[in-house]
């Protein structure tokens, strides 16, 4: 799809690329709405309009997948929120970056607003702002806005036209005849697509949202309804040994449990605390025997970013591990947390289970011993 006025939007890419990703975004969405429903009602609307202050960090692609979700009602809630600041700053980072064609960023702005006097009152504003950058200042950028502009000044698309919101069976089919006979996509574009909907870009694209939401929400009640999907989503994460994915997260708790705002930091504290109760260490566990050595370095800085509160779980784990690599690395775990460790180790050596207790010994041993 180039940027030429006459060009058809593809719907049926918008819909394959632009839903897939969506849909993540609209899951995660919809359980932080679902958890401030059940437990801070009164929060609800604070929460909606946090997510619509997101929306200029959107692609317009992701956007418009957005927008015709399955979950229809979140998105009108969270796009009928949007504010004209939000909608002026997403048009001035698109045009100025200049990645995105223009009828997809023109049924954007569309799915935004229908009102077309609204929306060319946005893009002046949005003009504005950039104009006194160095982007406004480079060659074709006026260029740029003016095609935007037709783009708009156009006839709006119908809903329908925009992004088909189901499809039947025979659609489905008939769709899958088309790609299968046609022969004008060569195949890097095929696989960039494919690569937007594989399991690590969607992954990804769920882990990004949840650390963008935890960056940019200023409210202390409405950050602390976010350590619920937080702590499901480190769960999934160290399910499947993915440690760097989950480092960062990890890493945004303890920063906020130790150095953060005082408001947050008993939200962040009890995450730290259920998680440590949850199958987290099971989860590790299972991973150390096979990991590659960068993996488990990394596992190990995560665990040490926790603090003593893992080690007696991590100790427990120790005493019944049969797999001599995980022991190895179960133990080089424990003993890097040195005075801190000893502490709870020294707690354990009475513990009432022989196993935890010669473990409790063993590692005090080793640990007077020297590092491992």
């Amino acid at each position: 799809m180039g940027s030429d006025a006459t060009a058809p939007v593809d719907s049926a890419h918008l819909c394959h690329s632009g839903r897939a990703d969506a849909a993540v975004l609209a899951r995660v969405l919809r359980r932080i709405v679902d958890h401030v429903s059940n437990t801070e009602p009164h929060r609800l609307e604070a929460a909606l309009l946090s997510m619509a202050s997101a929306v200029d960090r959107m692609s317009p692609e992701l956007l418009l997948g957005f927008a015709h979700a399955d979950d229809a009602e979140l998105a009108a809630a969270v796009l009928s929120r949007v504010s004209d600041d939000t909608i002026a700053r997403f048009l001035a980072r698109h045009v100025s970056e200049r990645i995105t064609s223009f009828d997809q960023l023109a049924l954007a702005v569309q799915a935004l607003t229908p009102d077309g006097g609204r929306q060319q009152r946005l893009l002046a504003f949005a003009c504005e702002d950039v104009n006194g950058s160095a982007t406004g200042a480079a060659d074709g950028f006026r260029d740029a806005w003016d095609e935007l502009r037709r783009h708009l000044d156009g006839p709006p698309v119908a809903p329908a036209a925009r992004m088909p919101p189901t499809l039947d069976l025979a659609d489905v089919r008939a769709r899958a005849l088309d790609v299968e006979e046609a022969s004008d996509d060569p195949p890097e574009r095929i696989n960039a697509w494919l690569e937007t909907v594989s399991t690590t870009s969607l992954g990804a694209l769920d882990l990004a949202m949840v650390l963008d939401l935890l960056r940019i929400d200023d409210d202390a009640g409405r950050w602390g309804t976010l350590m619920t999907p937080v702590i499901r989503l480190l769960d999934d994460l160290l399910l499947v040994g993915d440690f760097d994915a989950a480092q960062r997260l990890v890493e945004v708790l303890v920063n906020e449990a130790t150095t953060g705002r005082p408001e947050r930091r008993a939200y962040a504290i009890d995450a730290i605390d259920i998680l440590i109760d949850s199958a987290t260490v099971r989860h590790i566990t299972a991973h150390l025997a096979t990991t590659t050595d960068e993996q488990f370095e990394v596992a190990k800085a995560m665990c040490l970013s926790l603090g003593e509160v893992i080690v007696r779980p991590l100790a427990e784990a120790l005493s019944t591990e049969e797999r001599p690599a995980a022991r190895a690395r179960l133990t080089s775990i424990l003993l890097a947390f040195g005075p801190v460790g000893r502490r709870t180790l020294d707690r354990l050596k009475s513990s009432p289970h022989p196993a935890i207790r010669r473990t409790a010994l063993h590692l005090l041993r080793v640990g007077d011993a020297g590092p491992a």
